[in-house]
């Protein structure tokens, strides 16, 4: 268990729904979209990289042939490396800058060349789990979270990870209660 500050903004059901339907790996989608989101939060707080960091997926786990029962909600899930319990604050301010954060997501998605992903987009040097990613997935992701229609044909004609057996590790988030003070 970690303990510490962070936000998360969750996925919802039609990005989910069109990812599965062109059978793209939606924790890979995830996964590089907050790869890309967490490299850009240096651009409004004073941070390092390595100062936010996020939940990386596992390939063994997340390509697995047989169905599993460890489902996590889908969400972007963003949280503070340093800072024990009370956080260094800098997910926090972040959050404070999540619509220029997602719309620049968007914008570097779009504007790298690369057909998979790459360190340029949506690949992480601090992640050892690089081969979960889907820049396709990513775009997708980014553009229901801005309220944009999701470009079903770049979809449809995205690469494919050869891993994925269509086994999916994650499920639509539910509503976290407030804490009652």
């Amino acid at each position: 268990v970690r303990y510490s500050k962070g936000m998360w903004i969750d996925v919802p059901r039609d990005a989910l729904e069109t990812l599965q339907q062109y059978k793209i790996h939606i924790a890979a989608a995830i996964h590089a979209a907050q790869h890309c989101v967490m490299s850009l939060m240096p651009t409004f707080t004073i941070s390092l990289p390595e100062d936010i960091r996020t939940e990386c997926k596992v390939a063994k786990k997340e390509f697995s042939k047989k169905e599993t029962t460890r489902k996590r909600p889908a969400r972007l899930t963003f949280y503070d490396s340093k800072g024990g319990s009370d956080g260094s604050g800098i997910s926090s301010k972040a959050f404070d800058h999540i619509d220029h954060l997602l719309v620049m997501a968007l914008q570097r998605v779009e504007a790298c060349f690369c057909p998979q992903g790459c360190r340029e987009c949506v690949v992480s040097d601090n992640c050892k789990s690089g081969e979960v990613t889907s820049k396709a997935g990513a775009r997708a992701v980014l553009q229901c979270l801005l309220g944009i229609d999701i470009d079903t044909e770049a979809l449809a004609a995205a690469p494919r990870n050869e891993d994925y057996a269509g086994v999916e590790t994650v499920i639509v988030a539910q509503t976290v209660p407030m804490k009652q003070h």
